[in-house]
């Protein structure tokens, strides 16, 4: 995920061109600031594409769901 467009993070296609999906933060505009993550919180986050802007639909959202469990077990503070 890289951090960009709109301030929030997206995953792009291998050669860097397209968002295949974008990650927003559930807290109002839904942005992240980036220069200060460190002390940033927030109740969660949504992640979503646009089925008809990406090349395979179906392998965009297997790496969004995989995405989900990655941060989901990295951010776990339990």
């Amino acid at each position: 995920l890289v951090h960009g467009e709109m301030g929030i993070f997206h995953r792009y296609d291998r050669n860097f061109r397209e968002p295949l999906f974008s990650v927003a933060s559930l807290v109002e505009p839904g942005t992240f600031p980036i220069d200060d993550m460190e002390d940033f919180e927030c109740p969660g986050v949504v992640l979503f594409f646009q089925p008809s802007r990406v090349p395979d639909p179906l392998g965009v959202f297997d790496d969004l769901v995989s995405t989900c469990h990655d941060l989901a077990m990295r951010l776990d503070d339990n």
